[in-house]
């Protein structure tokens, strides 16, 4: 990962051409190394509060800093064992994640962004995520070898690992526990999540501005102190708060309460705040810049729209839909199906299914974009290793995922079983195993606009249940700031 002072894909997603027009004070990745700065930080309390949205306001001064952060902590009652799903962590809060001025305009608007975030969460590698993110975020993707029980050695035998005698799992720096006699209160054979995950700890996470806003995600900060007519706000929807939406639950608890339905998990106002960092510039420095851009300023930046669809197992054989774009500047489009009723495991709600199971191989996806009277591809894409690399391409970053738990076919690798191997008593291999396939097509290299038609999704695949389709747009658009005022536009 990159150093912690940059977003992870600061400078990667900004237009060449946007770099080059807007001044280098507002994208950290442009700034002088020697360039001379105090940084303010504010704890703000969200403006108003309830457990369906949340809205902070903020002051109009400096600049605001990427970095900056969302702290949220939760309460839960009903269950022993709650804690972040593996995948997106705390980010399972956030439905919907807006960047607004007090003028009504949106500046970034991205729904079902927990879903995306599923996404996006693929590319922290191992390292990042056991060592860093399960302690700020939640997040707890790491896998490593798993030693056959009583051996120094990987089981590497095929059947074997299928019988759940070794293979690789997660792993998050504690040692899986063999025998239930010297298992902490309430914890199950198998591994368990660090004890400041759990909701019996209380703890607090974060979720940082650059993660929930494609505009700051570039590494650009927010001249505020430009707009000392209207204030940036930053308002977070939530997911519902009951059922299991928010947070993961312990195979146990699931056996307990009856599908965990009557657990109430809600986000605590106290622990809920907004660290707001503002970046100050020598005096001169500062000045300098208003006085060149009291005009204006115009720079370009990239927004997300969602496109979603319920797909039924038939509709899913032969499936074609607009997803709109049209007249809109279309970097890329990334999409996944969402199994219906799959909340309860490691990943709840937030995962890609593969294609249905048929013996020990899965079905192959057929796709492609039509896009401007043509199709993006001569033939349409049915290789899952094709499809691994135009999701790479589409997302700029190497997804640190296996193989297995991507498209579900390779050897079976994942530890299985509810007791040694599990994790939390859920089974590893059932509920990871080819949970992990998102889609991408990166469109940039048209190098035009999309016409009035928009970009239809072709797609063909036989699932086993109904399935959500859902599919995010990357379009270009440009900030005008102009006499204390910020007005948006699609390109």
């Amino acid at each position: 990962m990159s150093d912690p002072q940059t977003p992870d894909d600061a400078g990667d997603t900004a237009m060449a051409s946007s770099k080059g027009s807007q001044p280098s004070l507002l994208n950290i990745k442009s700034l002088p190394t020697n360039s001379l700065m105090r940084v303010e930080s504010d704890v703000l309390e969200p403006l108003t509060f309830s457990q369906s949205e949340a809205v902070w306001e903020l002051q109009p001064k400096g600049f605001l800093h990427p970095n900056s952060a969302i702290e949220i902590g939760m309460s839960v009652g009903g269950a022993t064992r709650a804690f972040p799903f593996v995948n997106v962590g705390v980010h399972s809060l956030v439905r919907r994640a807006v960047l607004r001025t007090t003028a009504g305009r949106v500046i970034n608007d991205t729904d079902d962004w927990n879903h995306l975030q599923s996404v996006k969460s693929m590319f922290l590698n191992n390292s990042s995520n056991k060592e860093r993110e399960q302690y700020t975020s939640g997040r707890q993707v790491d896998f490593a070898v798993q030693y056959a029980e009583g051996s120094d050695l990987s089981v590497t035998d095929r059947v074997t690992i299928i019988a759940g005698e070794g293979g690789y799992g997660l792993c998050n720096n504690l040692d899986y526990c063999e025998m239930a006699s010297t298992l902490l209160t309430n914890g199950s054979q198998g591994a368990n999540v660090q004890h400041h995950l759990l909701n019996t700890a209380e703890s607090t996470f974060q979720i940082k501005l650059h993660e929930l806003f494609p505009y700051m995600g570039a590494g650009n900060q927010l001249p505020l102190f430009l707009l000392p007519n209207e204030k940036i706000q930053v308002v977070l929807y939530w997911t519902q708060p009951g059922g299991t939406n928010r947070l993961c639950i312990s195979q146990a608890d699931e056996t307990l309460a009856g599908d965990h339905v009557d657990s109430v998990i809600n986000v605590v106002q106290g622990k809920c705040k907004l660290i707001a960092d503002y970046t100050f510039y020598q005096g001169e420095i500062m000045e300098k810049f208003r006085d060149d851009y009291t005009k204006g300023m115009t720079f370009m930046y990239n927004d997300t729209r969602l496109s979603k669809q319920t797909v039924t197992v038939a509709t899913a054989v032969n499936n074609v839909r607009n997803l709109g774009g049209n007249g809109m500047m279309v970097d890329n489009v990334i999409w996944n199906y969402q199994e219906a009723g799959s909340e309860l495991n490691l990943l709840g709600g937030f995962d890609a299914i593969a294609p249905s199971v048929v013996g020990v191989s899965r079905n192959r996806l057929t796709s492609n974009l039509f896009v401007n009277s043509e199709f993006l591809y001569p033939q349409s894409i049915t290789n899952p290793a094709r499809q691994f690399h135009n999701l790479k391409e589409a997302s700029k970053g190497i997804p640190f995922i296996t193989r297995e738990c991507y498209s579900g076919q390779g050897i079976e690798g994942l530890v299985s079983g509810a007791t040694v191997h599990s994790f939390e008593g859920r089974s590893q291999g059932g509920e990871l195993n080819g949970e992990f396939f998102h889609q991408g097509f990166r469109l940039s290299g048209l190098g035009r606009r999309v016409d009035n038609t928009g970009i239809r999704l072709h797609s063909s695949a036989t699932m086993g249940a109904a399935t959500t389709q859902r599919a995010w747009l990357s379009i270009r658009r440009y900030v005008v700031i102009s006499d204390g005022h910020l007005e948006c536009y699609f390109i």
